[in-house]
């Protein structure tokens, strides 16, 4: 009867010390989003933590205090097709979801301009709205970013090299510590 016991904790202790770790999402409730496998960026091996919302939803993150990494970036882009799978690796091990906007999607004047009001001191100096780029927002308040992949990187050349990832997922790494 012991050994039975004993065997049966072993298993539990095992299941669960096995288990995926769940993913911290934002604070704001309701938050209208899809999980994105991003398999429209034709990469097949990227974490299921993004969570694909429109731009006039994201608002709610900034006008409601909330504290989340929002990702801006299309499918068309080449160093976001390199960015992505680095970003949603390391979110994915920080244990944190990634909110997602494809700025291929259409979006009324208006709330680009809102949108843009809450990230505008992160922005290049013409005010573009440059993709991928990831904001850090904490409290509603977007408090860093970072655009493109390395300052190295040329997507011209082919894909990031090692060093290169690893650079990145610092940044990452660095930009969802922010939010933590």
């Amino acid at each position: 009867m012991k050994k039975r016991i004993l065997i049966i904790l072993t298993a539990l202790l095992f299941l669960t010390s096995c288990s995926s770790k769940k993913i911290k999402t934002c604070n704001i409730s309701d938050l209208k989003t899809v999980t994105d496998n991003m398999n429209s960026y034709g990469i097949f091996n990227v974490p299921d933590n993004f969570q694909r919302l429109t731009m006039k939803e994201a608002l709610r993150i900034f006008e409601e205090g909330g504290s989340a990494i929002i990702l801006t970036s299309k499918a068309s882009c080449a160093y976001c097709l390199e960015a992505v799978p680095v970003l949603g690796n390391v979110a994915k091990k920080e244990g944190i979801a990634i909110y997602y906007i494809n700025t291929e999607e259409s979006v009324s004047d208006e709330t680009f301009d809102k949108f843009i009001s809450y990230v505008s001191e992160f922005l290049e100096p013409d005010g573009g709205l440059y993709v991928p780029n990831v904001f850090a927002v904490v409290d509603g308040k977007a408090v860093s970013h970072h655009i493109g992949a390395t300052d190295d990187f040329d997507s011209s050349m082919g894909p990031m090299s090692d060093s290169q990832v690893k650079e990145l997922s610092k940044i990452y790494k660095d930009l969802i510590k922010k939010i933590k």
